[in-house]
């Protein structure tokens, strides 16, 4: 009898425990929620301030550095942009210039005979490898 006794109270206890982590679960769970609200909030505020910057309404001081600070990056980031569309520029007169040069010196297949485009490893009539 002792022994279902103290099996009965180890059941009791686990379900205790169990029930336990699964309250401790759902309050974390509610705190996880609470703190991404949060969160959020602050987001929307930044973006508040950030609006009243763009629209020239007087700020402190420590809220118009960080806007300045903000618009010097925004800035940075416009001259990034700027030299990758230069250098996809570049890349672009390149390749056409290469296909200029390509087409005024079309390659002959030494077994067929036929045309093979520039940069091409196989002839596309009779399928000779090429050097």
């Amino acid at each position: 009898m002792d022994f279902l006794n103290r099996l009965g109270g180890f059941a009791k206890n686990m379900g205790n425990k169990t029930n336990d982590l699964l309250e401790i679960g759902r309050l974390n769970s509610r705190i996880h929620a609470e703190e991404d609200a949060i969160d959020q909030h602050k987001f929307d505020l930044g973006d508040y301030t950030w609006d009243k910057f763009q629209t020239g309404v007087a700020m402190d001081e420590r809220s118009t550095v960080i806007c300045l600070a903000i618009r010097e990056r925004e800035q940075k980031i416009q001259a990034m942009r700027e030299e990758i569309d230069a250098i996809k520029r570049d890349k672009q007169a390149g390749q056409k210039e290469q296909s200029a040069q390509a087409e005024g010196a079309a390659q002959l297949c030494p077994v067929c005979g036929g045309e093979i485009e520039a940069g091409c490893k196989f002839c596309g009539d009779c399928g000779t490898q090429l050097r």
